[in-house]
């Protein structure tokens, strides 16, 4: 350790050292001493007084390790086996209940020696309630003033949940924000956001699977949309490995105002078939958008689909030649949706399109960050059912589609400008924090790029 730094840096060519070795090389001149090499087998006594428990009760090293391996631990049985097809696992009510009712209600004078948490949620008595035999907690969405019931998870069943909305086949494997947000709308229990955070920092297939993005970005300029299908942003996604039904490449569309993503997995992107697949599977089913965005591809440029823009009546537009910032909500998607395509596929990857429609449900049913909704309720009004609904039971709604969607969708639909107004300017402001601009501040009325 001590002969490193002086050899690499000993001759002209390294004149100067890293900040680490530095602070090495400073240090190990205030010393007169002479390194001599001694092999590892010469070491024998060394290594084994290295090993020598610790005698002393109250040693700070060892507390510092064990808080460390216990930390380790519930890491493990937090995560369990995340690696492989994760499957949800039917809970009974008996189970749920069985297991409600192992948690005794402490008393004020049980609660007080335990910390500032058993304190809060003694103090928060009045939100915690039963439904139908169930423990319910009553939580308000800050999003969006809705009242949550939340069913309230035991410790014992606390890892399946977390599984079941990180690593289940309609999960998609998110990061925090979202599986949080998707959590809250049907559990609860105390020091959630931290036993997310460690379950998917110890994801195997995320860890795995999604390097770091630290690419310069653009100066981020938002584009704000006042109606679904307003505005549809269109892309081809590929080529990936042909699957065993022949197909190559993946055909998204996406609305701008609700963020509702559809993907079609098809054999070429030509634009024969591009046009055949946004008329039969996108336009007969969503309606006719007022404006189709994409690139300068020649399947959206050719004369077939400037057929069927003049006959539908679309206004197409498209982005700057090789600059593909403008079409920033569907590449966006397609970077995540490769990502979760090879998280979930097989080795040989020639069963993505099987997968394909499983991953859409998951992004479909996660909460995005500049509207606060999910698509599934932008576009339908109401949330879709996800395996972790079905297989520990959806908590009661409070009152039903009818009466609790105009409350707090539809008032939102109404003015979207100005209730994604604030979403845009910190999102825009978050954007700059977060990355490095590719220039300085914009002058002269220039403005940054569109997304």
């Amino acid at each position: 350790g001590l002969r490193w730094p002086q050899e690499r840096y000993a001759y002209p060519r390294d004149l100067i050292p890293e900040l680490p070795d530095s602070r090495w090389l400073s240090r190990l001149q205030e010393f007169r001493f002479e390194v001599v090499h001694r092999p590892g087998r010469g070491h024998s006594n060394a290594d084994a007084l290295s090993r020598r428990p610790c005698v002393a009760a109250d040693c700070k090293h060892c507390a510092r390790a064990e808080e460390k391996s216990a930390e380790t631990a519930r890491c493990a049985a937090i995560s369990g086996d995340v690696t492989g097809a994760v499957g949800v696992a039917q809970v009974s009510v008996e189970q749920l209940h069985d297991a409600q009712r192992a948690n005794v209600t402490p008393s004020w004078g049980e609660v007080v020696p335990l910390g500032p948490i058993a304190k809060a949620l003694r103090s928060n008595w009045a939100s915690f309630s039963l439904s139908d035999g169930v423990l319910c907690h009553t939580w308000e969405d800050p999003a969006n003033g809705r009242r949550v019931f939340q069913v309230v998870v035991p410790r014992a069943l606390r890892g399946s949940v977390l599984r079941g909305v990180h690593g289940s086949p309609g999960a998609g494997h998110f990061g925090v924000t979202k599986i949080l947000k998707h959590l809250r709308q049907r559990f609860y229990w105390p020091g959630c956001r931290t036993d997310v955070e460690l379950f998917v920092h110890c994801c195997d297939v995320c860890t795995a699977k999604k390097g770091p993005s630290r690419a310069p970005r653009a100066p981020l300029h938002p584009y704000q949309c006042g109606s679904p299908m307003e505005r549809v942003a269109v892309d081809v996604l590929g080529p990936f490995p042909v699957t065993d039904s022949g197909n190559r490449f993946v055909l998204v569309a996406m609305d701008y105002f609700t963020k509702w993503p559809e993907a079609y997995a098809v054999p070429d992107q030509g634009a024969v078939t591009t046009a055949d697949i946004l008329v039969r599977e996108f336009f007969c089913r969503f309606g006719v958008p007022e404006e189709l965005h994409s690139d300068q591809g020649r399947n959206f440029e050719s004369e077939v689909m400037a057929e069927v823009c003049r006959i539908l009546g679309i206004h197409k537009t498209r982005t700057t030649p090789l600059h593909p910032q403008s079409d920033g909500l569907v590449e966006c998607f397609n970077r995540m949706l490769a990502a979760q395509l090879a998280m979930v596929s097989d080795k040989n990857q020639r069963d993505w399109d099987r997968h394909l429609p499983v991953v859409l449900l998951a992004c479909r049913s996660a909460v995005q960050e500049t509207t606060g909704f999910t698509p599934a309720l932008l576009m339908f009004g109401r949330e879709l059912r996800t395996p972790v609904s079905l297989a520990f039971g959806a908590p009661p709604d409070g009152g039903g589609y009818a009466s609790d969607t105009p409350t707090y969708v539809f008032a939102g639909i109404s003015t979207p400008s100005s209730a994604l107004q604030p979403v845009c300017c910190r999102t825009e402001a978050e954007a700059c924090v977060r990355h490095a601009l590719l220039w300085g501040p914009v002058g002269g009325g220039s403005e940054g790029l569109a997304i």
